[in-house]
């Protein structure tokens, strides 16, 4: 979704729904990163989206994640664009769509 913008490395998830546990972890710049996810029914957690954009902030990355639903219900729109992909998604396209960080 980035074009691999944070150079993630050996990305791990785990996912038991009837245990209520899941998680998703990886190496990023040499640290080993592990972030726990709510497990509701089938759906993503949404708040692992908000944390990668917040590593994409942080790294200075072009890369941004927006997404139209801010209730995170079943259905929600999510992607990632720079800035002149953002300019151009909203020129040919209707949906609205914000940055996920003023969503969380």
């Amino acid at each position: 979704m980035t074009d691999c913008a944070l150079g993630l490395r050996d990305i791990k998830d785990y996912v038991d729904i009837e245990d209520d546990e899941a998680w998703v972890e990886f190496t990023y710049r040499g640290a080993t990163i592990h972030w726990d996810a709510e497990v509701d029914n089938d759906w993503l957690d949404p708040f692992i989206i908000v944390k990668y954009d917040a590593l994409l902030k942080e790294s200075r990355s072009l890369f941004r994640i927006y997404s139209n639903h801010t209730d995170y219900g079943q259905i929600a729109f999510f992607a990632a664009f720079t800035p002149e992909q953002k300019a151009r998604f909203d020129e040919i396209c209707k949906i609205k769509l914000i940055l996920i960080e003023e969503q969380a």
